[in-house]
């Protein structure tokens, strides 16, 4: 086994940011994990975690930011509190078609577009029926690598400005500056670039949808037994939220970003792109190795799938980067065996990314 430092290239959970270890040991000593999650302390700590969110994406002042289980979590409140009649879903991979699932089991009536595996969508093919009043889309597909282009997004948005949009970016989040008026409902956890370990997922919420909430719940509607817009809404005016949250993820991800703040998001941003463009240059002229996303306007900044030659597994992949203390991620669903996936998160040098391709040259 190398004496090299340790680093995990899956998708998520992913690599944990440097100076976590300090933040734990600190949450720890101060006794904040302890404290009851009604203290003024855990208020404290929610309000910074706020704060540095919407300082480092620069999140409109009309935005509420919430925080929840996860990602998947936060799916079902959008479709519960958000979509009166249908949704309509536009499927590019595994975690779009999850939020197709759900809102087949909240009974959502949902259409979709499926795009066929590593591409995008050609927006003229797109039509919404008149009758959808929730549109859910993936940014940035986990499972294919797949991109959808913030252009993309804002034709949806003026062509159907009657429409409320949720947007998942579970895979982008932190690393590139978002458009949050083209949606009304934005969500990721934090397992993935924001370097955390599992266990919270975030909301982002415009008064359009609390304003639809509000309707939906006036109307009878089912918009949650405990965590519905309005609830989150409720508590997170104190600084709380309605059930116990996940106070150390909270802690954490408060102090990871009042240091992302520092170094800016344009700048995160920027280096992504250039870590990115490392990876995909290596696979293009790599003589067995490729990219599954051929398209280069389509390709994700922060997940890299790629192709394997026939006869070598993902697995045998796994094994062989062990010797060099390093972790890739499997294909995801059909994709699991014939391909692996590069995360190309802030928490991931240059340095880091170079040795990762020099370990799989040796392969």
């Amino acid at each position: 086994m190398s004496d090299t430092k340790f680093i995990s290239f899956n998708p998520g959970p992913s690599q944990l940011y440097p100076e976590i270890e300090q933040d734990i040991r600190q949450a720890i000593e101060e006794h904040f994990l302890s404290l009851s999650h009604r203290s003024e302390k855990l208020g404290e700590v929610v309000q910074r975690a706020k704060n540095n969110l919407r300082s480092y994406f620069s999140i409109p002042v009309d935005y509420r930011i919430f925080f929840v289980s996860s990602a998947v979590e936060a799916m079902e409140i959008a479709l519960r509190n958000l979509c009166a009649q249908k949704s309509f879903h536009f499927i590019n991979g595994a975690f779009a078609r999850r939020f197709f699932n759900s809102a087949q089991q909240t009974k959502k009536n949902p259409v979709h577009l499926t795009a066929e595996e590593g591409k995008s969508f050609v927006f003229e093919q797109v039509k919404i029926p008149t009758d959808c009043d929730l549109v859910c889309l993936t940014q940035n597909e986990t499972s294919t690598g797949v991109r959808l282009l913030y252009g993309f997004i804002e034709k949806v948005r003026k062509g159907h400005p009657d429409k409320l949009i949720a947007a998942d970016i579970v895979s982008s989040a932190a690393t590139e500056r978002t458009l949050f008026e083209l949606a009304d409902f934005w969500f990721f956890s934090v397992q993935k670039a924001c370097g955390l370990p599992s266990g919270l997922g975030v909301i982002i919420a415009s008064k359009k949808a609390l304003s639809k909430a509000k309707v939906q719940a006036a109307h009878g509607a089912d918009i949650g037994a405990h965590h519905s817009l309005l609830s989150l809404d409720e508590f997170g005016q104190k600084n709380q939220t309605p059930a116990t949250p996940n106070m150390l993820a909270i802690y954490l991800l408060g102090k990871r970003f009042e240091r992302l703040i520092k170094t800016g998001i344009e700048a995160v941003e920027k280096e992504t792109i250039e870590k990115a463009n490392l990876l995909y240059k290596w696979l293009d002229y790599h003589a067995t190795l490729k990219p599954f996303v051929n398209n280069s306007a389509d390709r994700s900044f922060t997940v890299v799938p790629v192709v394997l030659p026939e006869g070598t597994t993902a697995k045998s992949v796994q094994e062989a980067l062990k010797s060099h203390n390093m972790a890739v991620g499997s294909g995801y669903g059909t994709f699991k065996d014939s391909q692996i996936r590069i995360a190309n998160f802030p928490q991931h040098t240059k340095k880091d990314i170079e040795r990762l391709l020099e370990a799989l040259d040796r392969l």
